[in-house]
Formats: C-alpha cells, structure tokens, sequence
C-alpha cells in the first residue's frame, strides 16, 4: 500500500484557497490559478501505513511562497524577450523578483560561461541563493 497526500494552501489570514485529498503522486495543481500579486502558505500530510507526517513540521518555519503580480510576470517575460542571450542579467532579475527556480537556472547557464568575469558572478550568485 503506497503513501496518499493532502495539501492544503491558505492565504495571509489563514484562509484556505485551495486544496486536495487523497492524492497518490507527488505533484498537484490547483484546479484554478491562484490569484496575482499575493502570499500563500502551504501544508501536505502523507498518510503511509497509518503514520501520518505533516510538513512542514510542527518544529519548522512556515512554507511560505508568493505569486506574482500580472505587472511583475509581464516585466519578467519582456526582459526575457530582449535579454535571452544575457543569463546572468536575467539570474538577477529573477531572483530580485523571487523567482529562484528561474534564477538558479539562468545563474548555472552564465556560471558555465567562456567569461571569467561572468563566471565568477554567477557562481557567487548562486551560492547566495542557497
């Protein structure tokens, strides 16, 4: 018998958004997007053998993460659009904005670059987003 998840999202007063029961797989979308522009909390419970986790724990800082604004997405995708062949000026404007993932992304791509300058700020970087 395999683990079965639920998660629950809440907004900043504690109010639950959107959630999920009894899921099977490690990965989930909301049934709608959430709204632009706004701060969540997230919670998941995994039931395995009738031993329930909760993360993050009762111990552990709040699992918090934002969506961003319609403006700030729109920002991004342009400097997208016009800096694609620019990595590390994009690493930076993803994470000013939060976007780490992306961050990280683009920061690996300019920490492998011919450029020793460039390399050498984007594995700095890097290291500051851990």
């Amino acid at each position: 018998e395999g683990s079965t998840y639920s998660i629950s999202i809440y907004d900043d007063h504690f109010n639950q958004i959107a959630s999920a029961n009894s899921l099977h797989g490690t990965e989930w979308h909301p049934d709608k997007p959430l709204p632009r522009g706004a701060a969540y909390l997230w919670e998941v419970r995994a039931v395995c053998g009738g031993h329930t986790e909760r993360a993050p724990a009762a111990t552990e800082p709040e699992a918090r993460f934002a969506v961003l604004s319609a403006g700030e997405a729109q920002r991004l995708a342009a400097a997208r659009a016009a800096m694609a062949d620019e990595p590390l000026a994009l690493g930076i404007l993803y994470a000013d904005a939060g976007a780490i993932a992306d961050a990280k992304t683009e920061l690996e791509q300019a920490a492998s670059s011919n450029d020793p300058q460039q390399k050498a700020a984007a594995e700095k970087l890097l290291r500051q987003l851990k």
